[in-house]
Protein backbone atom coordinates (compact mmCIF):
# COMPACT_ATOMS: atom_id res chain seq x y z
CA UNK A 1 0.00 0.00 0.00
CA UNK A 2 2.40 2.55 1.18
CA UNK A 3 5.28 3.67 -0.89
CA UNK A 4 7.73 4.55 2.33
CA UNK A 5 10.33 2.42 3.12
CA UNK A 6 10.03 0.68 6.76
CA UNK A 7 9.85 2.84 9.97
CA UNK A 8 9.64 5.81 7.60
CA UNK A 9 6.37 6.44 7.69
CA UNK A 10 6.53 5.90 12.18
CA UNK A 11 9.05 8.31 11.48
CA UNK A 12 6.88 10.70 9.55
CA UNK A 13 3.88 10.46 11.97
CA UNK A 14 5.74 10.98 14.88
CA UNK A 15 7.39 14.19 13.49
CA UNK A 16 3.75 15.62 12.36
CA UNK A 17 3.20 15.01 16.05
CA UNK A 18 5.89 16.82 16.79
CA UNK A 19 5.07 19.72 14.85
CA UNK A 20 1.79 19.64 15.96
CA UNK A 21 2.63 19.97 19.80
CA UNK A 22 5.26 23.06 19.01
CA UNK A 23 2.84 24.81 17.21
CA UNK A 24 -0.24 24.40 20.04
CA UNK A 25 2.80 25.77 22.47
CA UNK A 26 3.32 28.58 20.78
CA UNK A 27 -0.09 29.30 20.07
CA UNK A 28 -0.89 28.79 24.13
CA UNK A 29 2.46 31.30 24.77
CA UNK A 30 1.26 34.09 22.25
CA UNK A 31 -2.31 34.22 23.35
CA UNK A 32 -0.91 34.61 26.60
CA UNK A 33 1.24 37.47 26.09
CA UNK A 34 -1.83 39.24 23.79
CA UNK A 35 -3.79 38.99 26.84
CA UNK A 36 -1.67 40.18 29.04
CA UNK A 37 -0.55 42.73 26.93
CA UNK A 38 -4.01 43.94 26.25
CA UNK A 39 -4.86 44.08 29.68
CA UNK A 40 -7.73 41.14 29.57
CA UNK A 41 -7.44 38.76 32.52
CA UNK A 42 -8.08 35.32 33.14
CA UNK A 43 -11.05 33.28 34.91
CA UNK A 44 -8.85 32.06 37.25
CA UNK A 45 -7.57 35.31 38.73
CA UNK A 46 -9.62 37.66 41.18
CA UNK A 47 -11.33 40.36 39.54
CA UNK A 48 -9.58 43.98 39.67
CA UNK A 49 -11.01 46.94 40.63
CA UNK A 50 -12.44 49.26 38.39
CA UNK A 51 -10.24 52.23 37.38
CA UNK A 52 -12.75 54.64 36.37
CA UNK A 53 -12.53 57.99 37.62
CA UNK A 54 -16.08 58.84 38.98
CA UNK A 55 -18.81 60.84 37.31
CA UNK A 56 -20.15 63.56 39.25
CA UNK A 57 -24.16 63.36 40.20
CA UNK A 58 -25.03 66.33 37.78
CA UNK A 59 -23.82 64.39 34.48
CA UNK A 60 -26.16 61.43 35.22
CA UNK A 61 -29.23 63.73 36.00
CA UNK A 62 -28.37 65.55 32.36
CA UNK A 63 -28.07 62.41 31.03
CA UNK A 64 -31.54 61.35 32.44
CA UNK A 65 -33.18 64.60 31.38
CA UNK A 66 -32.25 64.66 28.11
CA UNK A 67 -33.04 61.36 27.70
CA UNK A 68 -29.75 59.32 26.53
CA UNK A 69 -30.32 57.04 29.04
CA UNK A 70 -33.15 55.99 31.40
CA UNK A 71 -32.57 54.40 34.91
CA UNK A 72 -34.06 51.30 34.34
CA UNK A 73 -30.80 50.89 31.78
CA UNK A 74 -28.67 52.27 34.79
CA UNK A 75 -29.91 49.89 36.63
CA UNK A 76 -29.05 47.20 34.67
CA UNK A 77 -25.72 48.27 34.03
CA UNK A 78 -23.04 46.62 35.86
CA UNK A 79 -21.08 49.61 37.81
CA UNK A 80 -18.12 49.17 35.75
CA UNK A 81 -20.42 49.82 32.27
CA UNK A 82 -22.66 52.64 33.96
CA UNK A 83 -19.01 54.32 34.84
CA UNK A 84 -18.24 54.04 30.95
CA UNK A 85 -21.29 54.86 29.39
CA UNK A 86 -21.51 58.24 31.35
CA UNK A 87 -18.09 58.97 31.01
CA UNK A 88 -17.67 58.49 26.97
CA UNK A 89 -21.25 61.01 26.80
CA UNK A 90 -19.97 63.39 29.75
CA UNK A 91 -18.17 65.84 27.14
CA UNK A 92 -21.22 66.06 24.66
CA UNK A 93 -23.58 66.48 28.04
CA UNK A 94 -21.01 69.38 29.02
CA UNK A 95 -20.80 70.65 25.83
CA UNK A 96 -24.52 71.09 25.04
CA UNK A 97 -25.18 72.54 28.61
CA UNK A 98 -26.95 75.29 27.14
CA UNK A 99 -29.14 73.75 25.33
CA UNK A 100 -33.04 72.94 26.60
CA UNK A 101 -33.31 69.00 28.41
CA UNK A 102 -34.77 66.44 26.26
CA UNK A 103 -37.84 65.08 27.75
CA UNK A 104 -38.17 60.92 27.06
CA UNK A 105 -41.15 59.38 25.29
CA UNK A 106 -43.41 58.12 28.53
CA UNK A 107 -42.82 54.49 28.67
CA UNK A 108 -45.83 52.24 29.14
Amino acid sequence: MSTLPDGASARLIGAAFGVLAVAAVIMVLVGRRLRQSLGLRSAKRAPMPPTFIAVPAAIVKRALERGLVTSAQLARMSETERQFALASLRRQLEADEGTAPHIPPASS
